[in-house]
């Protein structure tokens, strides 16, 4: 007995699969830190082998990792882990 699965509820499956893993970009092997507060969100990118490239929305840069959240993390260039941070998400 066959079974045949229809596109749509294929489609349905793997969008469900894509939403449940948090992320729609490929992570290249780094740690997914999306919610994280950036100071822990860099340790585990470097314990992992991974550097940082954060980008933020403040007006005076980023002077205490601990008060950023990460909004947003974005596909590796090389050992780069480009991160979206704000103070608030």
């Amino acid at each position: 007995m066959k079974v045949r699965l229809r596109p749509t509820i294929v489609a349905l499956v793997a969008a469900t699969a894509l939403a449940a893993s948090g992320c729609g970009e490929d992570l290249g092997g780094a740690p997914n830190v999306k919610g994280l507060t950036l100071d822990i969100a860099q340790q585990q990118l470097k314990k992992a082998g991974f550097g940082v490239s954060a980008k933020d929305d403040s007006i005076f840069g980023i002077v205490i990792p601990a008060h950023f959240t990460v909004c947003a993390q974005h596909t590796p260039t090389g050992k780069l882990v480009p991160l979206d941070v704000s103070k608030q998400c």
